[in-house]
């Protein structure tokens, strides 16, 4: 058989997973010492525009191989009665191989089921000898799915029958192989990283994002998996906030709400007086000295009266109250309880943190006018623009108990902006600073979306 005389369609070699190098290497040995001992598959259509041409189906590699030595090699031809069955064909042998991964498992299936359901009501296109026998990884214990009224099952229905799984899971496979062969468009890395399960969170998010997200979006999260991100989820993060930061300049906020960029000392210099501070400021030992500027801050800015109200970590409590009562009384320490569970275990203690401090300093003050809870609910982990985002509830809770409309509310390190949108929805001022350019921007942006939402659902948020 001439190499010239064997056709390779991209339709067909783009449906087949690459051999590993080491699994080519091992190849290639093998058959540099033993010849081609299998023969290669080939279809021969009897119609169309390949009509009469050697297809190969089976043996892209073996044939590969035998291109560069030289070698001669066997085919076996296959019938098949359309383009179709032969990708089924390939699909399903492909699920013979060893050590597929989950994604490629299930992509495998997806693939079968979208091939299949295309052409399927012709009964002599789903014959027994069609069925997959390569199923012990299927999962044991599922119930099948009941055929519909008609009694003619679905296709995914029919795939189902030789597994353990039902249809309907069948059907999640395809809308993942849909998926992935969407990506596979854009990047066939990106494609290849996802079926070796190197994208952690493909199977689950990979469908639903690319149904929903815009069209322009997918490009840039498949960029940043090139790049190196681990999850789709992580990716489009990413290329959110950076779409936001380019949106910022263009951002005019209300004059209640002062956000400035740069380092709280000097950009905060003006601002006479403020009637109560709410902060989240660095935690970590070596930024221990932003709190005695804090400290010094809040004892110059703050009228008689007025309270500083700072999360805290647990690790540096002890001095960080220390370094505090310098400059102010020391009230109370209050409990924000993660109500949805632990976020974290603090590996330097072995400790499953629940709770977080929030520590409650007054200028000339050292009791509440009334009686007032010390434990503040966050009921959800909101992280999705910055790291250190705090939940906007709880942040609404401090600052209704800690001031009243109109009073002027600040925020040395505004990170995400959740202080200024609390003081947005309680009808309070709002001044602060955020000393990171990125971070600072997209604050900016997440307080003129809040406004937008804002206007459209009107004073108390219901449409």
């Amino acid at each position: 058989m001439l190499f010239e005389d064997i056709v390779i369609l991209d339709e067909i070699r783009d449906e087949l997973f690459p051999l590993q190098d080491e699994e080519k290497r091992l190849l290639e040995e093998s058959i540099l010492k033993e010849g081609i001992r299998e023969p290669l598959i080939v279809w021969i259509p009897q119609e169309g525009p390949y009509k009469g041409k050697k297809i190969l189906v089976d043996g892209h590699n073996r044939l590969d191989v035998a291109k560069r030595h030289n070698l001669k090699f066997k085919i076996t031809i296959k019938q098949f009665s359309d383009l179709e069955e032969v990708l089924s064909w390939v699909v399903r042998n492909q699920l013979g191989r060893r050590n597929l991964t989950d994604e490629q498992k299930r992509y495998l299936y997806g693939k079968l089921y979208n091939l299949q359901k295309k052409s399927y009501g012709d009964p002599n296109r789903f014959s027994a000898s069609d069925q997959i026998d390569h199923m012990e990884d299927a999962p044991s214990g599922l119930q099948k799915e009941t055929p519909r009224e008609n009694n003619k099952p679905r296709t995914s229905d029919k795939i189902a029958e030789s597994t353990e799984y039902t249809g309907a899971t069948i059907r999640r496979y395809g809308a993942f192989a849909e998926a992935v062969d969407h990506v596979k468009k854009v990047s066939p890395t990106v494609a290849y990283k996802i079926l070796n399960g190197e994208v952690k969170d493909a199977l689950t998010t990979l469908p639903s994002f690319t149904k929903k997200a815009p069209e322009e979006v997918l490009p840039d999260v498949v960029k940043k998996i090139e790049e190196g991100e681990k999850s789709i989820k992580s990716a489009l993060k990413k290329v959110v906030r950076e779409k936001e930061i380019e949106e910022a300049d263009k951002v005019v906020l209300p004059p209640v709400i002062d956000i400035r960029f740069g380092d709280f000392k000097e950009v905060l210099q003006d601002v006479e007086h403020v009637d109560v501070i709410i902060t989240d400021p660095p935690y970590r030992q070596e930024e221990i000295n932003s709190w005695d500027v804090l400290g010094e801050f809040a004892q110059e800015k703050l009228n008689d009266g007025g309270y500083l109200i700072a999360y805290s970590g647990q690790s540096h409590l002890f001095e960080v109250q220390s370094i505090l009562s310098k400059y102010l009384d020391y009230v109370w320490v209050f409990c924000l309880y993660f109500n949805g569970g632990p976020t974290q275990i603090v590996g330097g203690v072995n400790v499953v943190c629940n709770w977080k401090p929030i520590l409650v300093f007054g200028k000339n003050i050292k009791k509440f006018e009334k009686p007032t809870s010390d434990v503040v609910l966050s009921n959800r982990r909101e992280k999705d623009l910055y790291d250190h985002q705090q939940n906007l509830d709880a942040v609404k809770q401090l600052v209704e108990t800690f001031s009243k409309p109109g009073d002027i509310v600040c925020d040395p390190f505004v990170g995400s902006g959740t202080t200024a949108i609390a003081c947005k929805l309680t009808n309070r001022q709002f001044v602060g600073a955020e000393i990171n350019e990125e971070t600072y921007k997209l604050a900016v942006v997440r307080l003129s979306k809040e406004q937008e939402q804002h206007d459209e659902t009107g004073e108390n948020g219901q449409a």
